[in-house]
């Protein structure tokens, strides 16, 4: 009944301390759904985020989970964030290939929108940089 699967277990151990890189990872209401990505969170020491409406499955809330993210790593003193999509994987395991088009289009946006969180963030902060520095030599001058 199994013949030809092949399994290979790994032993992962958390990433070394002397990496100064803060990770997290979102996370949905039912724990049972995200087992894969929770557990493979906790083997790197990866804080789990709450993402409000995040069902893990196609009914999911994908800009909660990309407004977390942003948050975290804007905001949050993250410097990483795994955002977990269920039903991508599914889509295709149910044979969906409709369902998987619409879903890699959604996920698409939500990276789309991710991204521009991130640059806006990145802009102010350059901003507020220059305006810092151009205080310091009216200070100075």
């Amino acid at each position: 009944m199994l013949e030809g699967l092949r399994c290979l277990a790994l032993t992962l151990d958390p990433l070394p301390c002397h990496l100064t890189i803060s990770r997290c990872c979102t996370q949905i209401d039912d724990n049972l759904q995200m087992l894969v990505p929770t557990g493979l969170g906790m083997s790197f020491d990866v804080v789990s985020l709450d993402a409000p409406g995040a069902t893990g499955s196609y009914d999911s809330h994908f800009a909660s989970k990309a407004a977390v993210a942003a948050d975290a790593l804007v905001s949050g003193g993250f410097d990483f964030c795994l955002i977990h999509v269920k039903a991508v994987d599914d889509t295709g395991h149910d044979r969906m290939l409709a369902m998987k088009v619409k879903f890699l289009e959604v996920i698409g946006r939500m990276i789309g929108h991710l991204l521009v969180r991130l640059h806006d963030a990145e802009q102010q902060q350059q901003q507020q940089q220059q305006q810092t520095e151009a205080k310091q030599k009216e200070g100075q001058g």
